[in-house]
């Protein structure tokens, strides 16, 4: 590999290993516009259109749920699969009954998690300022939702 290429390749990973909150927060704000979607689908007695973001919206947490580092043994790992399953069962539960009264439940937590990882990458940035700049940080080898 080229000199060039390997110094692009570095940045864009450690680009990517840095900005994984914002990558997080855009994948819930995508989960909770799929559940509008959805609410609208099922007021507009649309299955087609139900079915397709609430689809849409199963896979993202699916995804985020695939991406916990399960090999860190803390309680915060636990508690987020706790929270995306809720919402995949609440999920399923609006798709068979189309009601919207199961998307509103898993809306919220979406809400709420995003919110808070919101307010933990604002924390973890001022408490990192500093730090960073007198210490070396490892690569990281897997990239993880779990901060």
């Amino acid at each position: 590999m080229a000199p060039n290429s390997l110094m692009a390749y570095q940045t864009s990973a450690a680009k990517i290993t840095e900005d994984k909150e914002v990558i997080l927060v855009k994948l819930l704000k995508g989960a909770i516009n799929f559940i509008e979607f959805a609410k609208k689908g099922i007021m507009q007695n649309s299955p087609e259109i139900k079915g397709r973001y609430i689809s849409k919206t199963i896979a993202i947490i699916i995804e985020l749920d695939s991406a916990l580092d399960r090999n860190v043994k803390n309680e915060i790992v636990a508690n987020l699969s706790s929270l995306y399953q809720f919402v995949l069962k609440s999920l399923s539960k609006a798709n068979i009954k189309s009601e919207t009264d199961e998307l509103d439940s898993a809306q919220k937590v979406l809400i709420d998690l995003k919110d808070g990882f919101i307010s933990a990458a604002d924390e973890n940035k001022t408490d990192t300022c500093c730090i960073q700049t007198y210490t070396e940080q490892e690569p990281a080898g897997r990239l993880s939702f779990a901060i």
